[in-house]
């Protein structure tokens, strides 16, 4: 075999093939400009019905973005004023009275001085439910009255307007309070079945606090029928590592000595 047969061939250069151009007819019409003109001519003709439509919109436009600001403010006033009657909540009872029902009143810390600040009070709070109905400060609003009137014995239409506030902050924490009211609500009545109920589930809040709360109404709501059982209860406050946190945190080391005098009690069959 000679040299020449055993040198590589070379590979061919890449020549790019030509692309034939296309004649363009001078007198056949142009398909965007067609399209184009045929487009203008529809909106000529249809000027005055797009007119109407896009006032239509930019009214439609306007007026939800007015009831969006509209919704905005009459949530911040809302807010507003249930935080100051919360503020006032706060407040010892001379400081909410007019100084004509100072002088009717000769002891600043009887019944008639806590009727009149709850009175004060409820009107605050019942004025956002009526102004302000639909915020979450008027669903507020509504369980800090129906929470009032439950302390004060009044039990009547209590029972919806806590379900209302339930049913409709989902994702509040308050919530956990409104059951808690919901179970003392049923144990004021005499509905004991319905009492136990609520108070457990509150008893598997994530808070500390609730789970106490509800322990101690566990107990005491088994000590009218199930002493034995009542004293589990007290027990696990007593004992829990958990509550022995909460006791220390809160400095509520009055509150564990009544849970241990009751449970004291109940274990001398008292």
């Amino acid at each position: 075999m000679s040299k020449k047969d055993k040198q590589p061939r070379r590979p061919k250069a890449f020549k790019p093939r030509k692309k034939k151009l296309e004649r363009i007819d001078a007198n056949e019409p142009d398909q965007f400009i067609d399209a184009t003109r045929t487009a203008f001519d529809w909106i000529r003709e249809n000027m005055r019905p797009l007119a109407i439509a896009a006032a239509g919109i930019l009214v439609v436009v306007m007026v939800i973005l007015f009831f969006q600001w509209q919704r905005d403010r009459k949530r911040d006033k809302a807010g507003l004023t249930m935080s100051v009657a919360l503020r006032k909540s706060a407040l010892p009872v001379k400081e909410l009275l007019s100084d004509a029902q100072k002088k009717k009143l000769k002891d600043i810390e009887t019944f008639e001085t806590t009727q009149a600040k709850y009175t004060e009070l409820a009107k605050l709070y019942q004025g956002v439910v009526t102004k302000y109905s639909g915020t979450g400060a008027s669903s507020l609003a509504r369980l800090v009255l129906a929470s009032a009137d439950l302390r004060r014995g009044k039990t009547e239409g209590v029972e919806q307007q806590i379900k209302a506030f339930i049913h409709a902050q989902t994702d509040s924490p308050l919530r956990w309070l409104a059951l808690l009211d919901l179970a003392s609500y049923y144990e004021n009545v005499g509905k004991l079945a319905q009492a136990e109920t609520q108070y457990k589930l509150v008893a598997s809040a994530p808070s500390v606090y609730y789970q106490v709360l509800a322990t101690m109404h566990l107990g005491d709501l088994s000590a009218k029928s199930d002493p034995k059982k009542a004293r589990e209860y007290y027990k696990k406050l007593l004992e829990d590592k958990k509550f022995s946190k909460f006791w220390f945190e809160n400095r509520a080391s009055y509150l564990r000595e009544e849970i241990r005098k009751k449970n004291e009690l109940l274990a001398d069959g008292k």
